[in-house]
């Protein structure tokens, strides 16, 4: 007969003769009835394809072959409970296993296994089965989502860029395990298509030198880690529109980050650092900044060049003044200044007239700005816990609405001599309203 014809037996199997041809059919008939398939040491170099047709197959015994993977329609024998696979040259786990529901038992080799890692093998079926679930959705998705597995560092570099990174992979989470170095050969040799990647809440100390390999990524999370710097070529991440290094230990806000002319997000808070550098100004298209958490004393005056800037965050720093050039945040909606050494907040606030939500509380402030009163559309001011006094506390009581109402008629009254402060119930007259230069009438 013309062997290669046949699919079952495989050609390997013919090749060994009669015999075992006889044994081999011999055996898938039996397991049609057992449901318990037993092809061992028959020199396989594959499933064959009668397997995959066993719908009702609940053990599979593979071991002493040469069988590498398993085939995508794996996924069928979803009735097995157990499978070996023993004395196989496997140094991957087929991820299709990770679709059998119930399985119990699964034999293998650790000593040529490189995937799952140990970390994964030594916490049971379970863990395993599940972590190769992970690895076959995103053949699917194009998402590895490998978060909080407790994995150790990546040592499998003939598996994690070829097998588990392939060219259709766009995402990797990586968040919450226990990696304490990102090797090189996953930037070397990890596919263009990469966009996104989160390596947040482990233990890294540094990042390869040759990091900027993924030029692909719009998004970048470095949170909660230990680093204290970034290596030159994160300047290359051009495309890189969201970038969180928050929960480090940097110092300085890493200079690369100035170079990344596309960035919108920037989350660092939760460092140690003490100023911001004039380059800021490079990033024209930030709508977001998170600097809360950290030993800011100031701010410099390229800060207002972040014309595109919606929402400012700078919680819990040493702040005592906003420099004047801060006017310049005319798209900012919202601003967090609480905890801070503020005494005064600049009159140049009045060009936040898109400014929703205003937050001062905790500072060492005195009185608010009348040019306060041009935010028209605040509807959010928080400014407890200072000692403020314009405007009068009975005012604030009322709202954010009241403040801005007051204080646009003081600002106007500068201008028109009138002030009109009748229906405000007010207890006293704050001694500041009789300075107004030029004031002829006081209702």
């Amino acid at each position: 007969c013309d062997v290669e014809t046949f699919t079952s037996p495989p050609p390997e199997v013919f090749a060994q003769g009669i015999d075992m041809v006889i044994e081999y059919l011999a055996r898938v008939e039996m397991a049609r009835t057992t449901n318990d398939l037993q092809l061992v040491d028959i020199g396989l170099q594959s499933l064959p394809s009668a397997v995959l047709e066993m719908d009702g197959l609940q053990v599979l015994n593979l071991d002493g072959n040469n069988i590498r993977s398993l085939p995508p329609a794996f996924t069928r024998l979803e009735y097995l409970q157990e499978i070996s696979l023993q004395g196989n040259p496997i140094v991957a786990l087929p991820p299709e296993i990770g679709t059998i529901p119930g399985l119990k038992e699964l034999h293998y080799d650790r000593t040529v296994l490189r995937n799952p890692p140990a970390e994964i093998l030594d916490r049971g079926l379970e863990v395993t089965v599940a972590f190769l679930r992970r690895l076959y959705d995103s053949r699917f998705t194009g998402v590895v989502d490998v978060h909080a597995m407790d994995l150790d560092n990546l040592v499998a570099a003939e598996v994690w860029p070829t097998q588990i990174v392939t060219p259709s992979i766009t995402k990797l989470n990586f968040k919450s395990n226990r990696l304490t170095q990102w090797p090189s050969w996953m930037c070397e040799r990890v596919g263009g298509n990469l966009n996104s990647l989160s390596l947040a809440s482990n233990q890294l100390a540094s990042l390869p030198l040759v990091f900027g390999m993924l030029g692909g990524l719009t998004k970048l999370n470095l949170s909660q880690n230990h680093l204290k710097s970034l290596p030159a070529s994160v300047a290359d991440l051009t495309a890189l529109t969201k970038l969180k290094i928050a929960n480090n230990d940097f110092s300085i806000v890493p200079p690369p980050v100035f170079e990344l002319p596309n960035l919108q997000i920037l989350a660092a808070f939760g460092n140690e650092l003490t100023a911001l550098p004039a380059q800021i100004h490079n990033l024209t298209k930030l709508r977001f900044l998170n600097l809360s958490n950290n030993q800011l004393r100031t701010l410099p005056p390229e800060v207002g060049d972040l014309t595109a800037l919606t929402d400012l965050r700078l919680t819990h720093n040493d702040l005592e003044t906003l420099p004047s050039e801060a006017g310049g945040l005319v798209s900012v909606t919202l601003m967090h200044l609480t905890h801070n050494r503020l005494t005064v907040l600049p009159p140049e606030i009045g060009y936040w007239t898109s400014m929703t939500e205003l937050s001062v509380a905790s500072n060492r402030l005195h009185a608010l700005p009348i040019e306060l009163g041009l935010l028209t559309i605040l509807s959010r001011l928080d400014m407890e816990h200072n000692t403020i006094s314009v405007p009068p506390a009975e005012v604030v009581a009322r709202g954010p609405a009241d403040v801005v109402d007051f204080m646009r008629r003081i600002c106007d009254s500068r201008f028109s001599g009138v002030l009109n402060l009748s229906g405000k119930a007010l207890k006293v007259v704050n001694p500041e309203i009789f300075q107004i230069e030029g004031l002829r009438v006081l209702n």
